[in-house]
């Protein structure tokens, strides 16, 4: 035994059970918190199935005439109302026949490819061009996504209007 571990045990009474007890217990605790990511303790937002990848807020939106909401972000965290607002508007296109959506892009994954998320887009549902793009930010902000990708600029070109939706393009 080296000697600070020796004064320990003498300084404690000799209880070697007790410092080894409490050396574990610091260990594990130093282990559990290591592994885990901040992001890791926020809730889950509805649909997705994992944490966000970012921090979230809670402030009042406005709704524009065309069904957007703003703003989508406090700073970098996500504003929770926005993303509800747009669950919301998700849910009433299901219910619209010929309308499938049902939050296709909020239950995507932070390992979806961009063919997918394209296709999720594409998905119809109400609203317009500013709508998709703005799901799309809150989606890529959500799930850590990092494509080169202008959302609202490959809807306006028509990449949504083939019969198959595939996104593929």
């Amino acid at each position: 035994m080296n000697w600070t571990f020796r004064l320990l045990v003498a300084r404690m009474g000799g209880s070697l059970s007790l410092i080894i007890a409490l050396f574990v217990g610091l260990v594990g605790i130093s282990i559990a918190g290591a592994s885990t990511r901040a992001t890791d303790q926020l809730p889950i937002l509805f649909p997705a199935q994992v944490p966000p990848e970012v921090g979230e807020c809670s402030t009042p939106i406005t709704t524009d005439v065309d069904g957007n909401v703003s703003p989508l972000f406090c700073g970098s965290r996500i504003n929770v109302r926005a993303w509800r607002a747009f669950v919301r508007l998700s849910s009433q296109a299901s219910q619209v026949p010929g309308q499938v959506n049902k939050y296709q892009l909020f239950k995507l994954h932070r390992n979806s490819p961009l063919s997918m998320v394209k296709r999720a887009i594409c998905k119809p549902q109400p609203g317009d061009n500013p709508i998709y793009a703005s799901e799309y930010r809150l989606a890529s902000a959500y799930f850590g996504w990092h494509f080169k990708f202008n959302a609202l600029a490959w809807v306006a070109t028509g990449h949504c209007a083939s019969p198959s939706n595939s996104g593929a393009a």
